[in-house]
């Protein structure tokens, strides 16, 4: 058997040591961000599915109560998936 060197079994890439304190915080940091962005993604998925629920079954009171919920919509859906695609 030939003496192979061990791989470390994690490397970090921004820095190539084989452990790095900071960035295990800035993962730690990226995961809980990529969660947050899911849950408000989900949170925007529902919200436009009750306006649009809501403007079929009953009157709002006008055009603005629907603008307004989908701008909001879209807000919550641009954060979240603002923090779902940031690395």
């Amino acid at each position: 058997m030939k003496n192979e060197e061990k791989q470390p079994m994690y490397i970090c890439e921004t820095c190539k040591a084989t452990y790095c304190s900071e960035c295990e915080k800035k993962k730690s940091i990226n995961d809980g961000s990529k969660e947050i962005g899911k849950w408000l993604l989900d949170i925007s998925k529902y919200m436009l599915t009750a306006i649009f629920l809501t403007s079929i079954f009953t009157d709002t009171g006008g055009k603005w109560t629907t603008v307004i919920g989908v701008i909001i919509t879209i807000a919550t859906f641009l954060m979240g998936w603002y923090l779902v695609r940031r690395r």
